[in-house]
């Protein structure tokens, strides 16, 4: 097999062969496997988070080496694509600690506020029941007061999605308190 040196030349290839053959573009990433992981792994602290993230990086540059205009050095661009990529889930991992954190102080805030315990337990016993992404999307909407582009924008989804999520948030959660009374 042919040792490739140019990497230009392999890039080429690689968009012309993709996505139904993958041997050029396994030498190519085998070249940047071990730089993206190492990027994710300083910037996200965790070996099995990294380990994920490189995966997702790596299927991203396969999905999108069709668009590499070479402007720029190819490791470059892989490298913005693994930053802004960690970066993304870093932000991501913040703002549910953020939407834990206000939640467990509302929670204590309604319970002092007049929710007698029983109901604050039902309710939690409901939000419980239901998916952590439902769960995450009641809590933005209800207890943190965002409106739906917000929790579109936070959730990278359209407004029109976030409206559907609700909806079935919102459904869910009221067949699971109610069957529990």
């Amino acid at each position: 097999m042919k040792t490739w040196t140019d990497e230009a030349e392999l890039i080429a290839r690689c968009k012309r062969e993709l996505p139904y053959n993958h041997a050029s573009f396994e030498i190519l990433i085998g070249r940047y496997k071990d730089l993206v992981f190492t990027l994710c792994y300083r910037l996200v602290g965790r070996r099995s988070d990294a380990e994920d993230l490189m995966q997702e990086v790596l299927t991203k540059i396969f999905l999108n080496l069709k668009n590499f205009e070479e402007r720029s050095k190819f490791s470059s661009w892989v490298y913005r694509i693994a930053h802004n990529h960690c970066l993304n889930f870093i932000n991501r991992k913040a703002r549910q600690r953020e939407v834990i954190g206000e939640y467990t102080e509302e929670k204590k805030r309604r319970q002092n506020d007049g929710l007698t315990k029983d109901v604050a337990e039902s309710l939690q016993a409901a939000l419980d029941q239901i998916s952590p992404d439902q769960r995450g999307i009641l809590i933005m909407k209800y207890v943190m007061g965002l409106d739906l582009k917000e929790i579109g924008e936070s959730l990278e989804l359209s407004v029109g999605a976030v409206k559907m999520r609700l909806m079935r948030a919102r459904d869910d959660f009221r067949a699971v308190y109610q069957k529990a009374q």
